[in-house]
């Protein structure tokens, strides 16, 4: 499957009717999978005509506006159209994926409580607030536009603590060491965090890092002063558990030091205030006070073993 078909596959997966815009060199690819699609292709006299169609579509339908334009001035003359419904904020821009409570990007504030949207069901939601349902972003992380916020730092936070089991080579080394029940079933409610962000929206400890590019600074020096913030800050109950969990893998123990390092270093598990609010939201209902309560044993008997072999 080519890029241009596996585009158009997701836009039909998103609901897309109508695709406005004009063809060129650069988007044959494009208009070679629409032939085989249920799209609809308009063409336009002008790109910026297709930006304020789609824009307007958007408006009256409340589906996703989709524009198409070439290269060079076919795309710089997509900015006004796509600026104008920018400025007007429409349609409500918001993250979805699953619809099934698996993948975790639907997180948004609904009357108040942090949840996932894909199983927030309207009737139960207006048992709790008769007449009205209120929807907010998050308000620990930076919103992006209207309920989509930017949830880079969580993955920061994963990316610290090597959330992932390293390997030599590819090749068949044949059956890793066995686990015990109660192991494997412990690991097994920490593998379905899914990195949504509840429980950092309801901890006391996890504030919201938000910082803008000085005068004269440049992209990477930003991104890199972000970054050092964002290492300062509390790294979160998910990345605890994550910890644990990776910890209890026969390989991923091999890098148990490593983890417990970055575990106890700034912004580690010595910030948590214990509010065990992140158990209360987590939607996968993951021992994450457990999580804590383990890791912070290690934690301390780690620090004392580094303290004891200098």
């Amino acid at each position: 499957m080519k890029a241009a078909e596996l585009l158009v596959r997701c836009l039909e997966n998103e609901g897309v009717r109508f695709l406005f815009g004009i063809p060129g060199e650069e988007n044959l690819d494009i208009m070679h999978a629409l032939h085989e699609s249920t799209i609809r292709f308009i063409t336009t006299r002008h790109e910026q005509a297709a930006a304020f169609m789609a824009d307007v579509y958007g408006r009256l339908t409340g589906r996703a506006g989709v524009c198409l334009a070439t290269l060079g001035p076919g795309a710089t003359n997509l900015v006004t159209g796509v600026a104008d419904a920018n400025v007007d904020n429409v349609p409500v821009v918001w993250e979805c994926n699953c619809l099934e409570e698996v993948c975790g990007a639907c997180t948004i504030v609904i009357n108040g409580r942090v949840r996932q949207a894909c199983t927030a069901l309207v009737d139960q939601l207006l048992a709790e607030k008769p007449g009205e349902i209120e929807l907010r972003p998050m308000t620990k992380f930076p919103v992006l536009r209207d309920l989509m916020v930017d949830r880079w730092r969580i993955f920061v936070a994963l990316e610290k603590i090597r959330a992932w089991l390293p390997v030599n080579s590819y090749y068949h080394m044949g059956p890793g060491q066995r686990q015990s029940q109660d192991t494997q079933q412990m690991a097994y409610l920490y593998s379905k965090c899914m990195s949504c962000g509840c429980c950092l929206e309801a901890c006391p400890q996890f504030l919201k890092i938000e910082l803008h590019r000085k005068e004269g600074e440049t992209e990477i020096e930003f991104h890199a002063r972000e970054r050092e913030v964002i290492d300062r800050s509390f790294m979160g109950a998910h990345a605890v558990a994550q910890v644990e969990l990776f910890n209890s893998n026969p390989i991923g123990g091999m890098n148990t030091a490593e983890r417990l390092d970055a575990l106890v270093s700034e912004g580690g598990i010595q910030t948590c205030g214990n509010a065990q609010n992140c158990v209360k939201v987590c939607p996968k209902q993951i021992p994450l006070t457990t999580a804590i309560a383990h890791a912070g044993r290690s934690a301390t008997l780690h620090t004392l073993k580094k303290w004891f072999d200098r």
